[in-house]
């Protein structure tokens, strides 16, 4: 981990109450690192001050910018901030279009006229919504079945277009859980085991393939892309391949329930499965928890 090399960097951070953002704030905190949150909350932190703004709302942000542009560089943007209304198509549209689209295209200019010196934006493996059966997500093929999927991608495209200005990392997060996860699959298939719910699966096969990312790890990349200004779009996700069945079935053991499956659910695509090997590359040595690890620590979290 960065450790001492986070001591007294300007770090203007976006999401920093949500699910990855408050984990990596708190470690920015604890290594000494000077915090500007730019959004409607922060807590109370040694080190950290906030920049109000609410991101869903078109008007609100360039003023914060302006007043931001009269202070001291930032010596990197962290943008995780992802609309609350992530799963709400089409009623939350326009707020996930502003917070992961319009938002980006904001913080990429005030970042490229020289007010951060280096910047990661979060995104997601969901870009690869459609890839083709038996192809890979790195395959080149991009059709994003959400809505949401299709805002971040945008997001993507803009930093890609920034990247002779400064580094900028994008961090393509498979399947993120950990402690405190709420709405997002893995907590949602942990749920209709505790509860007994049924998972849905197709009519055949073990349903969607995927990889994961433990909250720990995604703030380790999180931090090594920020001090190394790493300049490119990579893969986050632990090494393993998993599918909605055997994700069930290992819930099911860990919680002691047999989980219950129904069949008949719509096709989705087979896998979103990414390559890894650049991950691999940018973090030798770098132990990436597994998912039997991983939900353990979730599930004793949601037990505590």
């Amino acid at each position: 981990m960065p450790g001492s090399e986070l001591r007294g960097r300007r770090i203007l951070l976006t999401g920093g109450s949500g699910f990855l953002g408050a984990a990596l704030l708190r470690h920015c905190v604890a290594e000494g690192a000077q915090v500007t949150v730019l959004g409607r909350a922060a807590p109370a932190l040694p080190g950290v001050t906030l920049a109000e703004a609410d991101l869903a709302a078109p008007a609100a942000l360039p003023a914060v910018l302006a007043a931001l542009r009269a202070g001291p560089r930032f010596d990197a943007l962290l943008h995780l901030a992802v609309s609350r209304r992530h799963r709400d198509f089409p009623g939350g549209a326009l707020d996930m279009f502003r917070v992961n689209a319009a938002a980006a295209a904001e913080l990429l200019a005030f970042a490229a006229e020289g007010h951060a010196a280096r910047a990661v934006f979060g995104s997601t493996g969901t870009v690869h919504g459609d890839a083709p059966p038996g192809g890979s997500p790195d395959d080149g093929f991009v059709r994003p079945s959400s809505y949401f999927a299709a805002t971040k991608l945008f997001a993507d495209t803009l930093c890609a277009l920034y990247r002779g200005l400064l580094p900028i990392a994008v961090l393509r997060l498979h399947a993120p859980y950990g402690p405190g996860l709420a709405d997002r699959m893995l907590a949602d298939l942990a749920r209709r085991v505790r509860q007994g719910r049924a998972i849905d699966l197709p009519a055949e096969g073990p349903g969607l393939g995927f990889a994961a990312t433990f909250v720990d790890d995604a703030v380790a990349v999180a931090l090594r892309a920020l001090v190394e200004g790493w300049n490119e779009t990579v893969n986050v996700a632990a090494p393993e391949a998993w599918t909605i069945e055997s994700a069930g079935l290992l819930l099911g053991e860990l919680l002691g329930r047999a989980p219950v499956f129904a069949r008949g659910a719509p096709a989705r695509p087979p896998a979103l499965l990414p390559d890894t090997a650049r991950l691999g590359a940018l973090m030798p040595g770098h132990a990436f928890t597994g998912l039997r690890e991983g939900l353990a620590a979730m599930l004793g979290d949601a037990d505590a």
